[in-house]
């Protein structure tokens, strides 16, 4: 049967999608501003195969189930032999597509129901491709984060923190109140350490519920981690710190070796090339100021929420490592 085949290039990395039937032709939206193929990319690896199951997946087992996450959209994981297979679901019943790799995750083949509408197919395509982009690029200095991301001055500013801290939020007040500030991706950002060294934030086709697709890329300004308080302030993070922002990213995907060793090895190439910060906000205009104008940001504590004297030890502190613009 003939094979259909498109082309894209994310953040430097290509890879494409082949269809057997020619109703799957339509490139999903996120994907649009991605198509084709660079022509200095390297590492080019084998694409992600699209086959329509005629049957319900319901039943199948496709080995040992090694794992499943507790946070939506569900991931499975199945281990047969050398063979490994992923599930993807909105609910933890079971999986609504299965995606079989390669062992050397070079390549895919996604399975889905004959009976899927247009949105599970758009689910299980995105999810896919999703997965098998990270593990591909791993262990070429390059990771794919949950955070927001914005654009200012030509840099790039990654906000992380737990499931409903704000990290939207947060970024929704960069772009309300800090004048020249841009979206650059909502929900999965890529950074990639470049091999002179230089780390880049680029825009991916995984955005969240926030349609913000660019095809572009900005050197990393600065990592805040954010956190829920009854007040705004800023502190630096040091690399040596268990809380350090960028530990955060290293947590992801544990029951893969070869995802998480790749991703150390990129976390300590990016920590020490860009400020790091632990942010405490409300959500607020005063919490989007702190980190503004490159980073240095502004102090902006509520004199009725803390004692003075813990006023006066903040700001000193906080003077020392280089936040406070006295302007």
């Amino acid at each position: 049967m003939r094979r259909y085949f498109t082309p894209y290039t994310v953040a430097g990395h290509p890879f494409r999608l082949e269809y057997r039937l020619v109703s799957y032709r339509r490139a999903p939206v996120p994907l649009l501003p991605f198509k084709g193929m660079a022509k200095d990319v390297r590492n080019r690896y084998s694409p992600v195969r699209v086959e329509k199951d005629v049957t319900h997946l319901r039943g199948k087992t496709p080995g040992q189930l090694i794992y499943r996450g507790d946070i939506q959209p569900y991931l499975w994981l199945y281990r047969n032999d050398a063979n490994q297979t992923f599930g993807f679901s909105m609910t933890q019943r079971e999986p609504d597509c299965l995606l079989s790799v390669s062992p050397s995750y070079r390549e895919g083949e996604l399975h889905i129901c004959a009976q899927d509408t247009s949105g599970q197919i758009a689910f299980a395509l995105n999810s896919s491709l999703m997965l098998l982009y990270a593990l591909n690029t791993a262990s070429k200095g390059t990771l794919l984060v949950h955070a927001a991301t914005v654009e200012f001055e030509g840099k790039g500013y990654l906000f992380l923190g737990r499931s409903g801290t704000g990290k939207s939020t947060h970024a929704r007040l960069w772009l309300e109140h800090v004048k020249g500030s841009s979206l650059l991706n909502d929900d999965s950002p890529i950074l990639r350490v470049e091999d002179n060294g230089s780390v880049f934030v680029y825009g991916s086709p995984w955005s969240g519920k926030t349609a913000c697709y660019k095809k572009c890329r900005a050197e990393l300004g600065g990592v805040v981690r954010l956190s829920q308080a009854p007040l705004n302030r800023i502190r630096a993070m040091t690399p040596s710190r268990p809380t350090h922002p960028c530990f955060l990213l290293a947590r992801a995907y544990r029951w893969e070796r070869k995802m998480a060793t790749g991703y150390s090895n990129s976390i300590e190439r990016i920590i020490g090339r860009c400020g790091s910060y632990h942010l405490e906000c409300l959500p607020d205009k005063a919490a989007a100021r702190l980190c503004d104008s490159n980073g240095k940001g502004y102090i902006m504590i509520k004199k009725k929420s803390l004692p003075y004297c813990w006023q006066k030890k903040y700001i000193i502190s906080s003077w020392k490592a280089g936040l406070w613009n006295k302007s």
